[in-house]
């Protein structure tokens, strides 16, 4: 008798257990995420434009008050879930002069739960990612790495992580954009498609470990975004992206000049008929991602919440963050804060989609490093990618603090040589940079082009004029397709980054020169204060 007891108490609470286990099911579940991304080492608080701070009483952001807001907010909602969409390195001297190490320092101080790497990561080659990745407390995520040709890489990261929040697991997915070896150091690294990495991770975390909803964690920038989420597996909910410092809102403008891109979130009908949320937080720490996302009991996204926070005046900075700080600070305007030239003018960074003078600058110097190594009767130009031009330098006294933030990537100034037919088919290659985020467009000196956008791809270049050197005069003449011609440009893109292609295809005789900042700097010594500009060197007829 005590056994037919024991059975129909136990067949009792296995239904009970059915009904519990069905009723939890159907209970909506809310998830608080607080996200930054694109932080580019800026600890210190900036200008409105990201840029080094000039006037104390309007500068926002910086390390101090991003880490007082993630910290006052875990204490209001400790199950809140803190990512960090990537781009920690690279963008000022701090990071010039303390590498990954101040990088994993500042960032081990954050309740992270979870980081994608950005492309800035690989700027000091394979050797500064994996110090980086190693020392840091929080697990490193990328679905879409294939690192089977870079053993140093295997074992230190993972495809996505999973953490508990109100009792049900939710997995956080990893991705970078699959042209990050075009972009970065990435050394052998391959990088897999976005969509298909994150799916198969999202349906294995589902199927094998119990995953309730997945959060894609992407470095791959706003349109790309848009095609995981409009592609994404059943249990993708929300994708909190960087790369492309996409500024989201539904609720206006901040105080920042940044064009708003679309809404926070912006929701995405993927491909089952459910609503994805994507988000980012602008770039340069002045901003704090803040979204809450509801699903119900079957994952589906029912209704959202949030917004970013400006890292404003208002928000208070951490006392003892600001100590530490300050003993980093000394060292790094030590090394910065030497004059290294003057401008009576503003040079302007807004190089992606036409001419800008900080560029033209940057050209000049490449330009006037070989202009006594070469013979008079050698024709030569310099060309830049404009990816490579971060932050405009102001009127007025310039550091080698602000060099290294207006372009801190430490490439080579390389000289090599290139047919006349192979340079029309580069500069023509440029014409595509109205199309997409990332901008081919280069910057140039001691050439002139005229782009007739009103012709089909591949058949814009109406004028091609290289400044001959031979005559005495500045005179320009028609680039000459048979002619061989020395060019000056970024190590960076003689070994094609950026989409150059073309170049280590076709480049010949390389020359290796020295480091960037090194040949600005020499100009900067040798030609200020910067007054005029020679001008007009990009032209776009329409």
């Amino acid at each position: 008798m005590f056994f037919i007891y024991q059975a129909i108490l136990l067949i009792f609470l296995r239904n009970i257990e059915g009904k519990i286990t069905n009723l939890s099911e159907n209970i909506n579940v809310t998830l608080s995420i607080i996200h930054f991304n694109d932080f580019h080492a800026r600890y210190e608080e900036t200008e409105p434009n990201g840029g080094i701070c000039r006037n104390h009483t309007t500068c926002i952001g910086g390390y101090s008050r991003l880490y007082s807001l993630i910290n006052s907010m875990k204490r209001l909602n400790p199950e809140s879930i803190v990512l960090n969409a990537g781009d920690v390195f690279t963008g000022t001297f701090w990071y010039t002069v303390g590498g990954w190490n101040i990088s994993q320092k500042f960032m081990n101080k954050l309740p992270i739960d979870a980081t994608v790497l950005g492309n800035h990561e690989f700027d000091d080659d394979i050797s500064g990612v994996v110090s980086y990745i190693k020392s840091i407390k929080h697990p490193i995520i990328v679905s879409n790495i294939v690192d089977a040709l870079e053993p140093t890489m295997r074992g230190i990261y993972s495809k996505s992580h999973v953490i508990e929040r109100g009792g049900r697991k939710i997995g956080i997915i990893g991705v970078v954009g699959e042209n990050f070896d075009r972009l970065s150091k990435t050394g052998r690294l391959k990088f897999s498609p976005e969509s298909p990495s994150v799916n198969e991770e999202a349906d294995r975390l589902v199927k094998e470990e119990g995953v309730f909803t997945n959060i894609v964690l992407s470095h791959a920038g706003y349109p790309v975004d848009k095609e995981i989420a409009a592609n994404a597996s059943k249990r993708i909910s929300l994708i909190v992206g960087g790369h492309s410092h996409t500024l989201l809102s539904s609720e206006g403008s901040f105080k920042i000049p940044d064009k708003i891109e679309g809404p926070y979130p912006t929701i995405v009908k993927s491909k089952f008929g459910r609503d994805v949320a994507i988000v980012q937080a602008g770039s340069f720490c002045r901003l704090l991602g803040n979204i809450s996302i509801t699903l119900d009991g079957n994952g589906e996204l029912i209704n959202y919440s949030g917004k970013p926070i400006l890292l404003d005046q208002n928000v208070p900075q951490d006392e003892k963050i600001n100590e530490e700080l300050i003993e980093t600070k000394k060292y790094v305007e030590e090394q910065g804060n030497n004059t290294i030239g003057f401008t009576n003018i503003f040079l302007d960074s807004d190089c992606y989609y036409k001419e800008c003078l900080l560029g033209d600058v940057i050209a000049d110097a490449m330009l006037y490093y070989y202009t006594d190594k070469l013979e008079e009767k050698n024709d030569f130009l310099a060309i830049l990618n404009s990816a490579g031009i971060r932050k405009p330098i102001e009127k007025g006294r310039i550091t080698i603090n602000d060099l290294y933030t207006s372009t801190p990537y430490r490439n080579t100034v390389d000289l090599g040589e290139l047919q006349g037919k192979h340079i029309k088919e580069i500069f023509e290659s440029t014409s595509v940079f109205f199309d997409g985020h990332i901008s081919k467009l280069l910057q140039v000196s001691g050439v002139k082009l005229v782009y007739n956008m009103t012709r089909a791809f591949g058949e814009r270049l109406s004028s091609i004029k290289v400044l001959s050197r031979g005559s005495g005069e500045k005179v320009y003449r028609e680039l000459e397709l048979d002619r061989i011609y020395y060019v000056a440009m970024s190590s960076f893109i003689r070994k094609g980054g950026d989409f150059f292609d073309e170049i280590p295809r076709y480049i010949k005789n390389v020359r290796k020169g020295p480091e960037d900042v090194r040949v600005y700097e020499d100009y900067l010594k040798n030609n200020s204060p910067i007054r005029v500009i020679e001008r007009d060197r990009l032209t776009f007829q329409s």
